[in-house]
């Protein structure tokens, strides 16, 4: 067989590759991301740990609620808290599947606190332990420098900004009045945000507050007696109670995750889609680059 005979047996061969491709990815499209259940049952999203990035989460809650076969979620926190800006994210994800009337109940373990209550404030009814640490509704930022230790031996630090609050934080220095004027705007900024959820989401005014919003933690029975819980107890306790308001017959033995088993079809759509050249793939891909 000549050059051009095999050359045009492999050009045929990946067109139909190409082709079966190109009909199997049309085909994926139909299958749900989410399988269907023929019983309606709870989904259960868990922030566990300390609280760095939300995305993960908030992408939880949105599959199961795009998932037609869960009518309610149990949000399960065991957490100190973490980053502002992460229990944010989630806490708007929760507002907003309250605000399309998607039952979410909350169920604290060990610990929900500071960002980690932040987190699961909107949830429509908040369960905890009578042991449960909760609360630290506060604020914190620290660094600590080298300024003594560096003078002992010998070495210098020269540091050259566009602004004289720009190197605020430098480890190589003590912080001076202008620094900690500006870290304390920051924190008390950041600390009204929280408040402000707190009092929106618990019904409690801002000013009535402020006298156990300074950071303290509180068990389970003192949060609720302070109203920044619903009531206490199990996590069994709060998918009895969300079973019973999403009109379940009977309490699910088990809660349906964001992450099913892949679909056979999918997955081996994976495969041959890898078979393609990458410049003739229907994907686009943007790189976003921070200085």
């Amino acid at each position: 067989m000549g050059k051009l005979g095999k050359f045009l047996i492999f050009f045929f061969c990946f067109w139909i590759v190409v082709c079966f491709t190109v009909v199997a990815v049309a085909l994926t499209s139909l299958i749900p991301e989410h399988s269907l259940t023929a019983k309606s049952q709870l989904g259960i999203v868990v922030i566990q740990g300390e609280l760095m990035d939300g995305s993960p989460v908030v992408e939880e809650l949105r599959a199961l609620r795009d998932d037609k076969g869960v009518v309610g979620i149990v949000l399960r926190v065991e957490s100190p808290g973490g980053t502002v800006a992460a229990a944010q994210e989630i806490n708007s994800a929760l507002a907003e599947l309250r605000a399309d009337s998607f039952p979410v109940v909350a169920t604290y373990g060990n610990m929900a606190a500071s960002g980690g209550y932040y987190a699961s404030l909107p949830a429509e009814k908040i369960f905890a332990n009578p042991g449960t640490l909760t609360g630290s509704i506060g604020v914190i930022t620290s660094y600590m420098h080298g300024e003594k230790l560096m003078e002992k031996i010998g070495i210098q630090s020269e540091t050259i900004t566009s602004g004289k609050l720009k190197d605020a934080g430098n480890p190589y220095r003590a912080a001076n009045p202008e620094d900690l004027a500006y870290f304390k705007e920051v924190v008390d900024d950041t600390y009204e945000q929280f408040l402000g959820s707190v009092a929106k989401w618990r019904k409690i005014p801002a000013d009535s507050l402020r006298p156990i919003a300074d950071g303290r933690v509180f068990t389970g029975r003192m949060a609720k007696e302070r109203g920044l819980v619903d009531t206490l107890g199990t996590q069994q306790d709060a998918v009895r109670w969300l079973s019973k308001r999403c009109g379940l017959e009977e309490v699910p033995a088990t809660l349906e995750t964001a992450a099913p088993p892949e679909p056979f079809l999918r997955s081996l759509m994976s495969g041959v889609e890898s078979l393609v050249p990458a410049r003739m793939r229907s994907e686009a891909r943007v790189l976003w680059m921070v200085p």
